[in-house]
């Protein structure tokens, strides 16, 4: 055990008690953590006399952008049990700079200054659960995940953090209270145990981490000292010894759902706009039927109070875009079905009338099940009901090193898609790790036929150094591989990536605190010429530079260089119409796509400090771009900005623009052109109360495709005929309001009202025209036992 030592610790203004101490720079990370009958007052006043016989975690290291050093703040965090609840109090010190604070609602506390407390149960350090807690106790929470990243967008490569997905989309039940002092500001927190899975032994040890995030030098501070260039965060924890008698009663959280929604729209055939009115009585129950195994279930989910997908404009426009879950049935233990190469996207399932997850882990492994039978409308006849199974194992193997296995199932009709996948994440030489997925999709039309199998698998060595790192990746998707509850947008080849990156650091008050250059190579083959020995069909080379500078500015800069070879078969039904004649007949001749193409762009990117009420970022990709719709090369300029916006304590905005436009490289003319604003404002009436609004305009414009040798209309075979490519536009106004009232997760009321229009001139707001809207109420009511 760490050396422990006595300091003095004043609570409150007249409160003082010696307490047991573990300082984190002397290494003093293993702390007995005591147990104590006694209750505090969560008011954010850490005068109750019980603090005085917790235990003082204290002595934090800077983590970002500099790590291993003393903190240029002062933290104390007291920690003790009862049996059945963990509580902190937390004491940050603030002579720097002023306290960032906000009436925040739910996960929306980055732009406060906040402290996160990291929690294992299980001591695996592979997995945590997340508490954020900003200065006035507006709250954050989920779970942080080990070695998982969701998909990057292109240009993006690796990071030097150890590798982590942090989902902040479950509602874990807990109190907590804040208030700012003249010398920082103090926090305290309850965590029930009925709100968290734990070991299902009498006496365990929990890992436990404590991060201090301050906003006015974006700097970040770790209790336990944290290395940026390890291979993992969570294995950098500190540990609570000595917790027994946890109280494991059954939980059952019953949370029956009631809405009813008024829908209008334009009838197929019809001009008559028509309203149709839909009840929907539902409900979710949770039983913890002992500490460490969850059972979920969901009979007709209503996700009307979910905000709609922003609008993406596709930098591939060959593949499908990834949208995050949102529906909460869906993310409440999502962590558990975190498979690699997304081989698991609950957005597959489209509205589910029942569905079910058990979740659990005995010793070192993890369980996770989940079953669906979802709406008609996802089938492909429009009348089958899909159904889903799909299970994760994962065991922990050496120290934070796992081995999994992934299998998913949907059957519909006489068809299934079926997919199995081992996996491993092995540390070792704390920088370095080795990823593998192998295994296959096993596929049956809906009609019945033949069962096709096809291979799938990804393997590859990543080091995570401070100075140093490399990502090696070998990947191979069968031509028949099919994922139908899985992302997998894109299959038929063979890939290589190799990518090196060096970071330096500036001493502290540089101008320039730290610079790194990610240099890397891709090849691509198409799957059956790979193992032909045919000639490659992608390569890119790129270079990512950024600089991080002081006071919290990231620029990056990327130029990239691709080469592209374009696949007969993708263009096969593809012709090219020559002038009309007096004959009838539609004559067109073959098409021809382009040779070998090559690319060279530019990818810019500026992330500014969070200024004490906004913080912005912008991103820019400029250069000569590949075209795949008429397969040649355009001139492309794509332009984001967004900016978060506190103008009181009560109010966020959010204000983005995306614009985009392709103008064809051999004449100037324009291909493709969207412009998309959006605006998301919230008012924050109180913790539990807020108000939503989010307006956005997607102007889409899409000339009619043309062969880029003959300069004619190319026309595509629709089942029938060959039909023209032609000229598409969008111009779409959607608006959503939404009140909102949550005074604990599962106890909601929602009100909104949604509306989609359209006019004839973009952008003018004259004569619009509604395409659909609809008005809801839903109401539900959490009932713990």
């Amino acid at each position: 055990m760490a050396a422990l030592a006595l300091a003095t610790a004043t609570l409150g203004s007249t409160l003082d008690a010696q307490v047991r101490t573990y300082h984190g720079r002397n290494r003093q990370t293993v702390a007995e953590l005591p147990r104590l009958e006694e209750a505090p007052t969560i008011d954010g006043v850490i005068d109750d006399a019980v603090w005085s016989r917790a235990i003082l975690l204290t002595g934090f290291s800077a983590y970002l952008p500099l790590d291993d050093r003393p903190a240029a703040d002062s933290t104390d965090v007291f920690v003790y049990y009862t049996s059945s609840h963990v509580y902190f109090a937390v004491r940050a010190f603030e002579t720097h700079g002023a306290v960032h604070a906000t009436l925040a609602a739910r996960d929306k506390i980055d732009m406060d200054d906040y402290i996160q407390i990291l929690l294992d149960p299980f001591n695996d350090r592979r997995r945590a659960f997340v508490f954020g807690i900003n200065p006035l106790g507006a709250q954050a929470d989920g779970v942080r995940t080990e070695g998982f990243n969701p998909p990057q967008p292109r240009g993006q490569t690796f990071g030097s953090n150890p590798p982590a997905f942090i989902d902040l989309s479950p509602d874990l039940v807990f109190e907590s209270r804040g208030r700012v002092t003249e010398t920082g500001y103090d926090i305290e927190v309850a965590i029930p145990l009925k709100s968290i899975r734990f070991q299902g032994s009498n006496e365990q040890n929990w890992a436990v981490q404590v991060l201090r995030f301050v906003q006015h030098s974006g700097y970040q501070q770790t209790w336990t000292p944290a290395r940026r260039g390890a291979a993992s965060f969570l294995v950098q924890s500190g540990t609570l010894t000595g917790l027994h008698d946890l109280r494991r009663e059954a939980v059952v959280e019953l949370n029956p759902e009631l809405t009813e929604s008024y829908n209008g729209a334009y009838p197929t055939g019809s001009t008559n706009f028509t309203y149709t009115s839909t009840p929907n009585v539902g409900g979710n129950v949770r039983w913890r039927i002992i500490p460490n195994l969850t059972l979920n279930a969901t009979v007709r989910p209503d996700f009307s109070q979910v905000e709609a997908d922003a609008a993406q404009v596709p930098g591939d426009t060959r593949f499908a875009l990834f949208f995050p879950e949102r529906r909460p049935f869906f993310i409440d233990g999502i962590e558990q079905f975190d498979a690699p190469s997304n081989l698991i996207y609950t957005r597959r399932i489209l509205q589910p009338d029942v569905a079910s997850k058990l979740t659990g882990r005995f010793g070192r492994t993890s369980v996770a099940w989940m079953g669906a039978v979802d709406d008609p409308q996802a089938s492909a006849s429009g009348k089958d009901r899909p159904i889903f199974n799909i299970v994760r194992l994962r065991r922990d193997i050496l120290q934070a090193s796992t081995a999994g296995f992934t299998f998913t199932d949907r059957l519909e009709r006489d068809g299934f898609s079926r997919v199995a996948m081992a996996d491993t994440r092995i540390l070792f030489k704390r920088a370095y790790a080795f990823n593998a997925t192998v295994g296959g999709s096993s596929t049956r039309p809906t009609t019945g036929g033949d069962t096709e199998n096809a291979p799938f698998w990804e393997v590859g060595v990543n080091r995570t150094g401070l100075r140093y790192g490399l990502r090696y990746v070998f990947t191979g998707v069968d031509s028949g591989f099919e994922a139908a509850s899985g992302f997998v947008p894109r299959r038929d080849y063979v890939s290589g990536a190799a990518y090196n990156r060096f970071s330096w650091y500036g001493k502290p008050g540089d101008f320039i605190e730290s610079y790194l250059i990610r240099q890397g190579f891709d090849w691509l083959w198409l799957f059956d010429r790979f193992w032909d020995g045919k000639a490659v069909q992608e390569t890119k080379i790129q270079a990512e530079n950024v600089f991080n500078i002081r006071g919290g500015w990231v620029l990056s800069v990327t130029p990239v260089r691709e080469t592209f070879l374009f696949d007969t078969r993708t263009y096969s039904r593809y012709r090219v119409l020559r002038p009309r004649t007096a004959s009838t007949v539609v004559d067109t001749v073959a098409f021809q796509q382009s040779p070998r193409t090559p690319t060279a762009v530019v990818l810019l990117r500026l992330n500014t400090p969070q200024f004490e009420r906004w913080t912005g970022r912008f991103t820019g990709f400029l250069g000569k771009d590949i075209e795949f719709f008429e397969t040649s090369t355009a001139r492309r300029v794509d332009l984001t900005g967004e900016i978060d916006f506190r103008p009181t304590d009560q109010m966020r905005v959010n204000a983005s623009y995306l614009y985009s436009h392709y103008t064809r490289s051999r004449d100037g003319t324009t291909l493709s052109r969207a412009t998309v604003p959006r605006m998301r404002l919230e008012y924050q009436i109180s913790r539990a109360l807020f108000l939503r609004f989010v307006g956005q305009y997607d102007n889409r414009v899409r000339d009619a495709l043309r062969d880029p040798v003959r300069e004619l209309p190319i026309a595509i075979w629709n089942g029938s005929t060959y039909a023209r490519a032609g000229k598409t536009t969008t111009r779409d106004f959607r608006v959503d309001w939404l009140i909102n009232f949550v005074p604990s997760p599962g106890t909601v009321f929602f009100a909104g009202y949604g509306s989609s229009l359209t006019e004839d001139d973009a952008f003018r707001f004259r004569e619009m025209r509604r395409v659909r809207d609809g008005v809801f109420v839903k109401m539900s009511y959490l009932f713990r036992r």
